[in-house]
């Protein structure tokens, strides 16, 4: 059983997800919203929308599961209040000390 539980830890410890958010200045501040309604979007909406801030989600690994960085997400998205979040930077980043991949995108609010 120990020896399942030390796979199972060196297994997932080189993947581990990280996430954070920034609210925009000026920005109106919202209660948090349910991360399971939140959108994710390629592209901005053609509806009416206000940006709230910026939310920003890093893996250690590049092979990480793409829906546990959709929740990542939509866990800092909820955290501004966001109804959605709009991404334009998807992929991994070599450089720097701390390669990985990262998604960055605009959390938004439908009046």
């Amino acid at each position: 059983m120990g020896l399942c539980a030390a796979i199972l830890i060196v297994q997932t410890g080189c993947r581990t997800i990280s996430g954070a958010h920034v609210q925009d200045v000026g920005a109106e501040h919202y209660g948090p919203s349910d991360p399971a309604q939140i959108e994710i979007l390629q592209y901005v909406p053609a509806r009416p929308h206000i940006q709230l801030g910026e939310v920003r989600v890093y893996a250690s690994d590049a092979g990480v599961d793409t829906t546990k960085m959709e929740s990542a997400v939509r866990v800092e998205g909820a955290k501004l209040g966001a109804d959605a979040v709009v991404i334009w930077q998807n992929g991994f980043q070599g450089s720097g000390s701390k390669p990985g991949w990262i998604v960055t995108g605009a959390a938004i609010k439908y009046p």
